[in-house]
């Protein structure tokens, strides 16, 4: 069974992923056709969000008391 930490670090992994696919949709805008640029913003867009989310998620792992508790090692 994960600990709480390793969740939040898969979290903060997976928006970092989610980040640099943004990054790479934003860098190759102007290379594509206004109607797909438009599509491709929107997803670049819903993917922030996701990587917002996950981060949050992350945070709210870490400062839970469950996950403080096993984090210093006094429930096992």
């Amino acid at each position: 069974m994960r600990s709480l930490a390793e969740l939040a670090e898969n979290y903060e992994r997976w928006a970092a992923e989610d980040e640099a696919i943004v990054t790479t949709i934003m860098n190759n805008l102007d290379r594509l056709p206004e109607e797909v640029r438009d599509k491709q913003l929107r997803k670049a867009s819903l993917i922030a969000e996701e990587a917002q989310s996950l981060r949050r998620h992350a945070a709210r792992l870490r400062t839970s008391p469950i996950g403080q508790v096993r984090s210093t090692g006094l429930v096992r």
